[in-house]
């Protein structure tokens, strides 16, 4: 290997961590599956258990492998974009995002290394886990609303209501 190249990888490194920073839609379909899968995991839904399994195992899958190489790398390599950011909608849904991100990550951890046991503790886990996904996932929504990959989703609601009421 020439001097030149592995000079040059510091800077290609650099390159693709600037990259990743922009529009990454692995991260937010990470997050949405996230959002889809575990949300009927709470109680009030009432699954029937081979329903419960399966999501279950698909929550925790998503929450194991797909969002460390994900949306950990892009959460992380996103800073620069809120520090840098003169958009005032953007930042502060960006550190709301941040404070909602890591308050499930870190509630979604403890809850499966120990889980929801009946004791204090693990109710507050749960109950965190499940209160900030909800808003997690409308803040997502909105902070990505330019670039989301359910954008061609947004203009569903306005065209139905049209065909209702307007008969276009």
């Amino acid at each position: 290997m020439s001097v030149s190249s592995l000079n040059a990888l510091p800077q290609s490194l650099g390159n693709y961590w600037r990259q990743l920073a922009y529009r990454n839609r692995a991260a937010e379909v990470c997050l949405y599956v996230l959002l889809a899968s575990g949300l009927p995991l709470w109680s009030g839904f009432d699954l029937p258990w081979f329903a419960a399994r399966v999501l279950l195992f698909l929550h925790c899958f998503s929450g194991l492998i797909l969002f460390p190489v994900y949306v950990v790398p892009f959460w992380f390599s996103h800073r620069r974009l809120l520090r840098n950011s003169n958009k005032p909608l953007l930042k502060v849904t960006g550190q709301l995002l941040d404070l909602l991100l890591l308050l499930s990550t870190v509630s979604g951890f403890f809850l499966l290394l120990v889980g929801n046991r009946g004791e204090f503790i693990g109710w507050v886990n749960h109950y965190t886990h499940l209160i900030t996904a909800l808003p997690l996932g409308l803040l997502l929504m909105r902070h990505a609303a330019r670039w989301s990959v359910l954008r061609p989703l947004y203009g569903l609601p306005y065209r139905l209501l049209c065909r209702l009421f307007l008969n276009r």
